[in-house]
């Protein structure tokens, strides 16, 4: 899997083929971000943290932007 975090900049592969039932919400634990401050798209369709991954997706992590 593709995952990109725009907060780093930085692309990472993770290799889930073996793992069953892979989330949002555990790949978002994984990679120490914050739910909460990020917005998550998976293969260009904003996704929930109860997503299941495939080894094949592509992940982005934005950054959550609010101001008054």
């Amino acid at each position: 899997m593709k995952v990109f975090v725009e907060r780093s900049g930085q692309w990472f592969d993770i290799d889930i083929a073996n793992k069953k039932q892979f989330t949002v919400k555990k790949l978002v634990s994984m990679l120490g971000l914050n739910i909460e401050e990020v917005l998550v798209v998976k293969n260009k369709v904003i996704v929930s943290e109860r997503e299941v991954l495939k080894n094949d997706d592509v992940v982005e992590f934005l950054s959550v932007v609010s101001g008054g």
